[in-house]
């Protein structure tokens, strides 16, 4: 599990989940990004977010202390 920064270039980004292509996009630029948090297609491609401090944790600890958590696999 990794968390980044939205933050890219003073500009926040915000992400969707693209089921049919199986890939995160940011709703300014359309962006397509994969799970390690870099760019592999659109304006943004080759970007990387910048990684967060995170503890590892077992998806269903963190499931019940934040109920409604949504979890994505890639």
């Amino acid at each position: 599990m990794g968390a980044f920064s939205r933050v890219v270039d003073d500009k926040i980004l915000t992400f969707d989940y693209r089921q049919d292509r199986q890939v995160f996009a940011d709703r300014e630029t359309s962006s397509e990004w994969d799970a390690a948090g870099r760019a592999t297609g659109g304006p943004m491609s080759g970007v990387e977010l910048t990684r967060l401090n995170t503890r590892r944790s077992f998806w269903f600890s963190i499931a019940i202390a934040l109920p409604g958590v949504d979890v994505y696999t890639p």
